[in-house]
Formats: structure tokens, C-alpha cells, sequence
């Protein structure tokens, strides 16, 4: 297994000193927020700049493990107002400039219930496949607590609705965590999906969680039952260290110590 940076952890800092720190430490890959506000704006950047960043990471020894839209609607509030298609299409064809598998995206949740969230979605999500299909780009589910897709179970039933190959899993580990669901089950159950991790650490079960830096002092997440389990389904992409802009500013180094270390006792670190 590879391990990634959630851009999102040091934001305001440029990318370019983002990956160079990443690579420093160790890391194999990053998750570049996108969007207006993020670190890569698609509309801003024109096919010499999608070169430039995609051989400058690859300088670095690094990969870009999936795109993550950021300070962006979720795709089911998106579509509501008819803006999800154009803004993921962009996303998914940097991606495919990028040499980027996936891009990940929040589903949200609708005012109007449940039901319309779930169709909403639907609706989006099959002509986005569709396209992602021909181009060799696939969506990915963020799983979120307080969302309309924050179970396993569901996850795996909007990829039954939806019929492309190309809807995937970004299995959020301490999301199905909080929400009191068994990690070993969690990963067998959506196996046949994952293509992206997110991994946090935590203190404590929702509502009342409060996120961690993976590996710190108090971190209640149990990361080699998470590595076992992917281990055991045959999972080797990358696992993607989620953190945020106010924690501790060796984030990174304690993550990347805890994860990496983990894998290696394991015999799993590829």
C-alpha cells in the first residue's frame, strides 16, 4: 500500500512547497484540493501548466492520488442547482490530463428528504460515469457522516442504481468509525469498490468526535485492523492521511511515521 497527504492540511501554502515537503518525509503521493479556492484551480489552469505540475510531481518520486474537490457544494446540492455536470466533467478531465484515477466528490444532503437526495444523485451521477467511462477517469464516494451516503450499505446501493464501472468507493475509514460501524465488515462489504482511503485519527464517536492527527497522543482509530482488513481483500492503492489547517505542524511527520511503520511491520507496504 502507498501513502498519500490530503492537500487540505496545509492550506494556504503552495502546492509545489506542499509536494516538496511531502516527498521529504517519505509520502508516495498527494490529494490536491480543487476548486476556486484550492490549491489547483481547473479553469485556471491551460494544458502547458497540467504538464508542468504533472512532471513536477513525478520529480519529486511522487504520485497524485486522486483529485478532491474543496470548498465546493456537494454533488447532490450541485446538481440541484444544475451546476454538478460542467464543474465535474472540468475536474475529471484534469484528472485524465493529471494521469489521475479518480476524483472524489461528497454527496450532501437536500432539504427537500432523503428520497430526493438519493434520486438527485442518481440523475448526476450516471451521465458523469458515463463520461468518466470514456475517458478512463472514475468518481469516487467520500462517505460522510451527517450526508446522504454514510453507510457502506449505501454506498454500495447508489453504485447498484447508478451501473457504471466507473463509480467508485473513497473509503473514509474513520467516517464508518464514528458511526459505530465494524472496520473488517466496512471493508469486505465495499471491497469490490475501493479505489481511494481517507484516514484520520479521533477521540470519541459522533456527535460529540473530535479529529486527530493519525497516531497522535489519545487517537482511538485502530490503523493496523484497517491495514489487515485491506490487506486481507487485496487492497494496495493509497492510503490518504486527512488532517486539518489548525493541528499540529508536524502532522505530516507523525502520520507518515505511524502509517508507514504499521505497513512495514505487516509486510504490506508496497
Amino acid at each position: 500500500m502507498k501513502i498519500s497527504f490530503h492537500g487540505a492540511g496545509y492550506f494556504g501554502l503552495p502546492f509545489e512547497e506542499i509536494v516538496t515537503r511531502l516527498a521529504n518525509v517519505g509520502y508516495d503521493g498527494i490529494e490536491p484540493m480543487c476548486g476556486p479556492e484550492a490549491q489547483l484551480k481547473p479553469d485556471e489552469l491551460k494544458a502547458s501548466n497540467r504538464q508542468a505540475i504533472k512532471a513536477f510531481v513525478a520529480e519529486q518520486g511522487m504520485e497524485i492520488a486522486v483529485l478532491n474537490p474543496y470548498r465546493v457544494q456537494s454533488m447532490a446540492n450541485m446538481a440541484k442547482e444544475g451546476k454538478a455536470e460542467a464543474f465535474y466533467r472540468q475536474l475529471m478531465e484534469l484528472a485524465a490530463d493529471l494521469g489521475v484515477p479518480s476524483v472524489n466528490f461528497l454527496s450532501g444532503f437536500l432539504p427537500t428528504g432523503d428520497t430526493d437526495g438519493w434520486r438527485t444523485l442518481i440523475d448526476a451521477l450516471k451521465p458523469l460515469t458515463r463520461y468518466g467511462e470514456s475517458i478512463g477517469v472514475c468518481l469516487s464516494i467520500h462517505n460522510h457522516e451527517a450526508n446522504t451516503l454514510d453507510t457502506p450499505n449505501k454506498c454500495n446501493l447508489i453504485i447498484q442504481h447508478v451501473g457504471s464501472p466507473n463509480l467508485k468507493l473513497n473509503f473514509d475509514a474513520t467516517n464508518f468509525h464514528i458511526l459505530n460501524y465494524n472496520i473488517p465488515s466496512a471493508v469486505e462489504l465495499t471491497a469490490p469498490h475501493l479505489i481511494h482511503c481517507h484516514f484520520k485519527g479521533v477521540v470519541g464517536m459522533y456527535p460529540y468526535n473530535q479529529f486527530l492527527v493519525p497516531g497522535e497522543a489519545g487517537d482511538e482509530m485502530d490503523f493496523e485492523e484497517l491495514a489487515k482488513a485491506f490487506g486481507s481483500v487485496g487492497y494496495n492503492r493509497f492510503i490518504s492521511v486527512e488532517t486539518f489547517p489548525q493541528m499540529r505542524e508536524d502532522k505530516d511527520v507523525v502520520a507518515y511515521n505511524m502509517i508507514s511503520s504499521t505497513l512495514a511491520k505487516l509486510e504490506l507496504r508496497g
